[in-house]
């Protein structure tokens, strides 16, 4: 089994900057990387990075 755990884009606030969200993600997909069993390393995506 494989998991995969993609972030996806979040709306930023009227305070931020896009530099602030890629360099600030959300700490909720990091959590559950943390939570899932050590035999089955989830593989991380996100889905708002583009290349400049």
């Amino acid at each position: 089994m494989k998991i995969k755990l993609i972030q996806p884009a979040m709306l930023p606030r009227p305070m931020d900057t896009k530099l602030k969200t890629r360099m600030a993600p959300s700490l909720a997909l990091l959590t559950l990387a943390n939570l899932t069993p050590k035999d089955l390393p989830p593989t991380l995506e996100q889905s708002y990075t583009q290349p400049y």
